[in-house]
């Protein structure tokens, strides 16, 4: 199956509504991951900053030269700290990635709202084949019924 997991194939609705809850869940799991590994980055970050921090009062001119050691010298560093800087990046694309599970669950949603309408449509007959009403429905009715009875009599006389 080649499809975009969005797309909808209307002919087999049985098995599209076997996979929706499959699909739905697959996109709440991974949700649930990135923000787990969101939560462990975020933690990674404290502990980096925490960390610096102890290393600037610990050894201030080899951070600050003859900076003053304040907590406006001490942000300072951490803005300007490579480590913390890729944490940083890890975190904004961490991010990123959950609002496009979010918006994946939230399309999966209206996959399943269009799977509901189409089978509704499905049981009002909308993809059935046109039939004709009144007395040319009858005709066309009553004319395959004497060709189906025809090539019946002809197979039993050949």
């Amino acid at each position: 199956m080649n499809m975009n997991i969005l797309d909808i194939d209307k002919f087999n609705l049985d098995t599209e509504w076997i996979e929706q809850p499959k699909l739905y869940m697959r996109y709440v799991e991974k949700t649930a991951d990135a923000r787990e590994e969101l939560d462990i980055l975020k933690d990674q970050l404290s502990v980096a900053r925490a960390e610096l921090s102890l290393a600037i009062r610990k050894s201030p001119v080899k951070y600050l030269g003859d900076i003053k050691v304040t907590e406006g010298s001490i942000a300072a560093c951490f803005d300007t700290n490579k480590g913390l800087q890729k944490l940083n990046k890890a975190i904004i694309e961490k991010k990123h990635e959950i609002e496009v599970f979010a918006g994946m669950l939230t399309s999966l949603e209206q996959r399943k709202r269009g799977l509901e309408n189409l089978v509704e449509l499905h049981g009002r007959s909308y993809f059935a084949e046109p039939r004709a009403k009144g007395k040319v429905g009858e005709a066309i009715t009553e004319k395959r019924t004497r060709s189906v009875y025809r090539k019946g009599v002809k197979r039993r006389e050949g």
